[in-house]
């Protein structure tokens, strides 16, 4: 299989609600796997391939890019007081290799005008869950920050 993805809008990824979308971009991504199975489930579950995804520029909330930082002070400040300010999505990439069903991150980067992030972890195809972790580090001085990864996992 060889699938390509043009122009995706992330606003669908995540729903707005009654206020400006979260997150907002266009997505580009390929996958190329292959593999055995009678059904796209079992395909999945038994693919190897690789899968990639790059957003050149978007935008995302800022509340979310500060959290995304670990940046308590600024993040939780924005988010509980409402602020819909927006932060710069400069270029955001992932790239898995994919192995009996599971993909791998090679690359996990997210880079805002206000954080750089870094991830790793895999996403199990078969059984559908995932396991990310993503490092997140201020672009400026800030007065709080937690020293902590946040942690993705869907079982």
């Amino acid at each position: 299989m060889d699938f390509r993805l043009s122009g995706y809008p992330l606003e669908s990824l995540i729903p707005a609600g009654d206020g400006p979308a979260p997150l907002t971009g266009r997505a580009l991504g390929r996958a190329r796997l292959e593999g055995p199975g009678a059904s796209i489930h079992d395909f999945a579950a038994g693919s190897k391939g690789s899968i990639s995804v790059v957003v050149p520029q978007g935008e995302m909330r800022a509340a979310f890019a500060e959290l995304l930082g670990i940046n308590a002070s600024a993040g939780l400040l924005k988010l509980l007081s409402g602020d819909q300010s927006k932060a710069d999505i400069r270029c955001a990439v992932a790239d898995f290799t994919v192995s009996g069903g599971t993909a791998t991150a090679r690359t996990f980067v997210v880079d805002t005008d206000v954080v750089l992030a870094q991830g790793k972890g895999s996403i199990d195809l078969g059984a559908e869950t995932l396991n990310l972790r993503i490092d997140g580090e201020s672009k400026k001085p800030r007065l709080l920050r937690v020293w902590a990864p946040i942690t993705v996992g869907v079982p």
